[in-house]
């Protein structure tokens, strides 16, 4: 993140940026204050610095409770990320222009085929929810 180096934008991704597991303890449940501001401060230290922020909103890092229902494949996961990413957004708003979805989406049925990710199932083509 040296400008000197022309760099002008920054990405974040699981290591810096936010963190679904520590942002969100529960559906529907609102951001947890202190995890906010932790990222808040990075964006603002970016800004400062000329580097703009994109911010990456899922980035393979499901909070445990989207792991306990049985991850993308439960369909009640989509409108709990709405709202977590609704949350987000409405926080991080003045601040940040750029945002990514979802991290190497292209990655995703892969490493579920494989079993990488929650629900750990292998070759289900059909199981993603609807």
């Amino acid at each position: 993140m040296d400008v000197e180096m022309g760099v002008n934008a920054y990405g974040s991704a699981s290591r810096d940026g936010p963190r679904p597991p520590q942002l969100q303890s529960a559906p529907f449940a609102p951001l947890n204050p202190s995890e906010l501001a932790r990222y808040v401060d990075l964006i603002d230290r970016l800004r400062a610095a000329g580097i703009t922020p994109m911010v990456v909103l899922h980035h393979f890092s499901n909070p445990p409770w989207i792991n306990a229902t049985g991850g993308w494949t439960n369909a009640s996961t989509i409108p709990a990320f709405v709202d977590y990413v609704g949350q987000l957004v409405a926080a991080l708003k003045e601040k940040v222009w750029l945002w990514n979805t979802f991290n190497e989406p292209d990655l995703t049925p892969a490493w579920h085929l494989l079993g990488g990710f929650p629900p750990q199932l292998k070759w289900k083509f059909t199981t993603f929810a609807a």
